[in-house]
């Protein structure tokens, strides 16, 4: 049988850049999150100090304890939970 993949939005969030969000600064926001999706155009995007990369509309990163993004541009950025049935 085929798996499915749920995504429950549960909100979203209007970044700024170069400030950092960590995983605490989310959940305080949306506790049952576990994922952030990319909602903007040409973003570039650090996770924990790495090298800004490109990331794509619907990108999508999971939330666990201790990562932190900083955005190359105020952008949009949405929050939710992935299911897999």
């Amino acid at each position: 049988m085929a798996q499915i993949e749920i995504i429950d939005y549960l909100g979203a969030m209007l970044v700024e850049p170069s400030k950092a969000y960590t995983y605490d600064m989310v959940i305080a926001k949306f506790p049952t999150a576990d994922i952030l999706i990319m909602k903007d155009l040409d973003v570039l995007v650090s996770i924990n100090g790495t090298d800004m990369f490109k990331t794509s509309f619907d990108d999508i990163s999971k939330l666990t304890s201790g990562k932190s993004y900083i955005f190359s541009k105020r952008c949009t950025v949405a929050v939710g939970i992935k299911a897999i049935i």
